[in-house]
């Protein structure tokens, strides 16, 4: 049905729009039409559809149009008789809606028959308007109030004039009740009401209804404004409290003036909210503004004040109106105290939050914080005061905080509250005054002697500055430290011993930090720790060490033993401040020292090279008993100052010598090396003849006292740089010696010809007759040869005679001109042992006939070509490649074929080096002819 009405209206408005003359609208048109405007609440226009659609119907068509016009008249409570536009006093028994109505003119929507009857009419939509407009002036209290939101869903235009009508004869009931209900209504039903109530209502609750309307929905007109001001000037303060809170989310130009006139003479309750929003609407707006009319309000002003503090932090002066206003300890107290940046004016904000009446925890810790951030940022307090922080600054265990409100010189105040205080509280606030730093050294004094031992004293209290202190305190501390050394046990065994342990099971970081004071500063003299390093207290002692050496020294210098801390100490301190004096007890400390770091022993060393240079005593450190195996870092000392030996303890050195650690004998005897002269040869001769008498030892160990065989190889060398010529029958009988080790022998070979003197020539012919090839080889780089022919003569047969044994066979060419080396050469190669002669004669005699590039010597280069040893042949084809001769070829071209590939390497390219020289002489021929 209802798509057949929708279809038909449809179709009617089609032909309606542009009918023609003769066409005839449809019955079922008409029908919809007269629907259509009745939905849309246009009662008239429906009614004269219908009438004209029944005057031109007939037979069916005509009984369902009269129907449609009865059942509309019905529902507007008229009869088909009635004129058009007539209302009817009693409703049909028989509509439905009318009897809808009635039902909710009976109570109120929590009655369920109620409340279905208004979920009725809601669901008619704007086709209930009519009905609803038409009985108003007949419904009670429960129907117009029903009415009224079932209204409040539409925006009928209808609904306000009716409404209006309804108001003219209405009594002040109606009126409050349509005024409570405006915000309720749609804009355009709401806002005509509220400009009619604006114009005629007396009763403030009907105005002030009007008002919040006008506000939402017309906030710039002056209407609006003047209502406003009327009602906030004369109503009662609920009326001015709901203005202002209708004016709370919309912004008006006009709302400074309502908030000042609310400010200034509205009610007492309501003059703080109105003050708040005049200055959150003023961003412009001054301290020096807003204060006296804070100051006006006395009720609610520690809430003003913490709201207003809210955005405007830096009121300070208003933050202090609030703090002055408290009557008791409110959350209000503690979100003002908290908000306001009372450093702005410390000196006025200090006492006052002092002042305050502090009982609950919340706002103690408020005030406590703020209290510490002026303080922080350099507040300091009144003497009237200082109670008053205290107990604050106590209860929060935050001494700090009170010493830092103290000035300087502010000692006797924080005396006087010292005195006040619980023994934990006086060593917090004396605590405190340690880490300021603060010279109040009465104070740290006098607590210090009020307690028993050192074990309960804060470090703190010592490790300070104590710039300034009187006589009286340093005298005190000194007691103390007296009175503190009995009370300790610091005492180190006096041993060398390599641990140092803890000095005591007492706590000493007290002492410690004494001593960290002292050495800040010369305000505390050496005897402050005289007591304590006596006691053998370490720190006291190093301390000591640091500032005042000397005395510290003189401590030790008369002790039987070191303590090993203190030896250590002063190897790391002699080296800066010793003297000459101070050897022997550098010394004592490297004795009782096994071990020190390289950074220790270098000083050390240095210092005793300086005042001790080849000191006998510190060389005799490397001696090795057979018992005790030096320190490495003692046989480090010993060698330093085996550099600085002098040769004047000579004697003293060398009966040192055999026990002493090989490798400082070897700096030992390198130093004697280089200052002995003739005249020591009777103690280098006597030196030498003990050690040839000893037994045979040596020692594989890495630490060892120098061996015989080295020793000898010593005191040899010595002996031939003295050149004293008495001691050549015994270096003679070490040469002969059948027992003695080949480098032995051939370092009293070398001494002996070192120490001949005119006897040379002798010594060397009877040298190159002997049965050993070490003394034969040590002959043949005598100098004699090269001025001697018939030496020459001796050496070659000699060379020959063991050329089978010969070690070192460079010795024999490196004496002799270069025609005595190629003589020398040729008899090597000519003779018929030269196959059996060492590979290294075999190879020096080819070099030497390669060297001199003379083809003559061919013959001689091919028969080392042909010596059993690879070695000997590899150099011979190099000699052959020397030659650059084409002769060499034929053999060179047979060591290509040689069993070893270095041979063959070496055969093709001498090969390669003869055939590159000899086309290049083809073509420099070719080019000069």
């Amino acid at each position: 049905m209802r798509t057949n009405l929708l279809s038909g209206a449809l179709l009617a408005a089609t032909l309606w729009s542009s009918p023609a003359p003769s066409q005839t609208i449809p019955t079922s048109a008409r029908l919809a039409t007269a629907k259509l405007a009745e939905s849309k609440g246009d009662l008239a226009a429906a009614e004269q559809g219908l009438r004209e659609a029944l005057a031109e119907a007939t037979g069916s068509d005509r009984e369902a149009v009269a129907a449609a016009l009865r059942d509309l008249l019905a529902r507007q409570g008229r009869s088909v008789d009635a004129p058009a536009g007539a209302r009817v006093q009693e409703p049909a028994a028989d509509d439905p809606i009318q009897r809808l109505i009635a039902t909710i003119d009976r109570g109120s929507w929590t009655d369920p028959s109620i409340a279905n009857a208004i979920g009725q009419l809601q669901s008619l939509g704007g086709l209930v308007v009519p009905h609803l407009l038409a009985a108003l002036p007949q419904l009670g209290p429960f129907g117009l109030n029903n009415t009224l939101s079932l209204l409040g869903d539409h925006d009928d235009a209808r609904i306000a004039p009716a409404l209006e009508r309804l108001l003219d004869t209405a009594g002040p009931e109606v009126w409050t009740a349509i005024a409570g209900r405006l915000h309720q209504l749609q804009d355009a039903v709401a806002r005509p009401l509220a400009t009619y109530f604006a114009a005629k209502a007396t009763d403030p609750q009907v105005l002030a209804g009007a008002l919040k309307v006008l506000i939402r929905r017309d906030p710039g007109a002056p209407s609006t404004r003047h209502l406003a001001l009327r009602l906030v000037g004369d109503a009662k303060g609920n009326v001015a409290a709901e203005v202002l809170a209708a004016m709370r989310d919309v912004r008006v130009p006009w709302a400074d003036e309502v908030l000042r006139a609310v400010r200034d003479h509205g009610p007492a309750e309501l003059r703080a909210e109105a003050t708040l929003r005049w200055v959150q609407n003023d961003a412009t707006l001054a301290e020096a503004t807003v204060l006296p009319f804070v100051e006006a309000i006395a009720d609610a002003r520690v809430w003003l004040c913490s709201e207003i503090v809210r955005t405007h932090t830096d009121w300070v002066h208003v933050g202090l109106l609030g703090l002055r206003a408290v009557r008791k300890d409110t959350q209000a107290l503690t979100d003002l105290v908290s908000r306001v940046e009372w450093w702005r004016l410390p000196e006025q904000s200090g006492p006052a939050l002092l002042d305050l009446p502090l009982e609950r925890t919340e706002s103690f810790q408020a005030v406590a914080t703020e209290l510490g951030n002026l303080v922080g940022r350099g507040w300091q307090v009144a003497p009237p005061h200082d109670a008053a922080l205290a107990e604050v600054e106590a209860k929060q265990n935050r001494w700090h905080v009170f010493v830092a409100a103290l000035p300087a010189d502010a000692e006797p105040r924080a005396t006087a509250v010292w005195e006040t205080l619980s023994p934990a509280a006086r060593a917090g606030l004396v605590h405190a005054v340690a880490q300021a730093g603060r010279p109040w050294h009465g104070l740290v004094v006098r607590h210090l002697a009020s307690l028993d031992d050192f074990a309960s004293v804060s470090p703190v209290y010592l490790d300070r500055d104590w710039t300034g202190a009187s006589p009286d305190a340093v005298r005190t501390l000194e007691s103390l430290a007296a009175r503190w050394a009995q009370m300790g046990r610091f005492e180190q065994p006096r041993t060398n011993v390599t641990s140092v342990g803890p000095n005591a099971a007492n706590d000493t970081r007290a002492l410690d930090a004494l001593v960290a004071g002292y050495r800040r500063n010369r305000a505390l003299p050496s005897t402050v720790l005289t007591p304590l390093a006596s006691a053998g207290f370490q720190g006291a002692w190093f301390a000591l060490m640091e500032r005042d050496p000397r005395a510290a020294v003189q401590t030790v210098a008369a002790a039987e033993q070191l303590r090993v801390y203190e030896a250590s100490s002063l190897l790391s301190s002699l080296p800066a401040i010793g003297t000459e004096a101070d050897v022997p007890l550098a010394l004592r400390a490297v004795a009782v020292m096994p071990a020190v770091p390289v950074s220790t022993a270098q000083p050390m060393a240095a210092f005793l090279a300086r005042h001790a240079p080849g000191n006998v005593a510190t060389i005799r450190l490397a001696s090795m008993p057979t018992v005790v195996v030096p320190a490495p870092w003692h046989l480090e000392l010993a060698e330093g100052a085996a550099r600085h030996a002098r040769i004047e303890d000579l004697a003293e050195l060398l009966q040192l010598l055999p026990s002493l650690e090989r490798q400082c004998a070897d700096q030992l005897a390198r130093t004697l090396a280089a200052q002995v002269r003739p005249e020591h040869g009777g103690l280098l001769l006597a030196a030498l003849t003990t050690c040839a008498a000893r037994t045979q030892q040596t020692s594989s160990a890495l630490q060892a006292p120098i061996d015989r065989h080295d020793l000898l190889m010593r005191l040899l060398d010595l002996v031939a740089r003295c050149g004293d010529a008495k001691a050549l029958p015994s270096v003679e009988a070490l040469m002969a010696s059948p027992s003695e080790e080949t480098d032995v022998v051939q370092q009293a070979a070398t001494t002996a010809l070192a120490i001949a003197g005119p006897g040379r020539a002798a010594l060397v012919r009877r040298m190159l007759g002997d049965t050993n090839p070490t003394v034969v080889t040590a002959a043949l780089g005598a100098e004699d040869l090269r001025t001697d022919a018939a030496l020459r003569d001796l050496a070659r047969a000699a060379v020959l005679r063991i050329g089978d044994r010969i070690e070192n066979a460079g010795r024999a060419f490196a004496a002799l001109d270069e025609a005595d080396q190629v003589n020398l050469a040729l008899a090597v190669v000519g003779d018929e042992r030269f196959p059996r002669f060492k590979d290294e004669l075999c190879q020096r005699a080819l070099q030497c006939l390669g060297g001199s590039k003379d083809a003559s010597h061919l013959s001689q280069l091919v028969r080392g070509a042909a010596h059993p040893s690879y070695r000997v042949r590899l150099v011979a084809a190099t000699s052959l490649g020397n030659t650059f001769s084409r002769e060499a070829a034929p053999q060179l071209l047979d060591l290509l074929k040689d069993d070893n590939e270095f041979v063959q390497k070496e055969a093709q390219k001498a090969l390669d080096q003869i055939a590159s020289y000899l086309d290049a002489r083809a073509k420099w021929e070719a080019r000069l002819r």
